[in-house]
């Protein structure tokens, strides 16, 4: 695949017989086998170890991970207290258009949605591009449970006035360790 390894490294380049987790009938290079390795292992680990997050979608642009698969994504959802890889975020005519992909595709940075809530509880997404020397293949994206925040430590008896908070880069705020009265 041309999104992973050197074209000069023919042993990271060529055919390897090693099936793909995400998609069975797609053949994967040596390189484009690693790397889907470490992209789902650490979502996997993302989504259960960490409390705060319980979910991480995987989406490319077509053909950004394989030349030979036009479209490739995955979705881990740790909610159930497992993984679970599901096809949630659907084909890329759908993930495309959702502005967690767009936003960080388009402006190559990290972008943060602003709070809703989700099953209850309040929540964000935060989307990460994926670029190889500049261009951008695809976009990681974490949604974060706020009450996660409620873990940060802020109390001090030299400082008793000692506060913390967590805004976004629009000045929403996500989090303020004061008690409700006094925000």
């Amino acid at each position: 695949a041309k999104a992973f390894g050197k074209k000069s490294d023919a042993n990271l380049t060529k055919m390897t017989g090693l099936k793909s987790k995400i998609q069975p009938n797609l053949e994967l290079t040596l390189a484009a086998n690693q790397v889907e390795e470490f992209i789902t292992e650490s979502a996997l680990n993302t989504a259960v170890i960490d409390n705060g997050v319980y979910a991480v979608g995987v989406m490319f642009e077509p053909f950004g991970f394989s030349e030979l698969s036009k479209e490739y994504s995955f979705y881990m959802d740790a909610s159930s207290g497992e993984g679970v890889f599901t096809d949630y975020l659907g084909d890329y005519a759908n993930y495309s258009k959702q502005s967690f992909y767009r936003e960080a595709f388009d402006t190559k940075k990290v972008v943060f949605s602003e709070p809703y809530k989700l099953d209850g509880s309040w929540t964000m997404d935060v989307s990460y591009p994926i670029t190889i020397e500049g261009t951008v293949k695809g976009v990681v994206m974490s949604k974060i449970d706020l009450h996660s925040f409620d873990k940060i430590d802020s109390l001090s008896v030299e400082y008793p006035s000692l506060y913390s908070n967590i805004q976004t880069d629009k000045g929403t705020l996500l989090y303020d360790s004061r008690p409700d009265t006094e925000v």
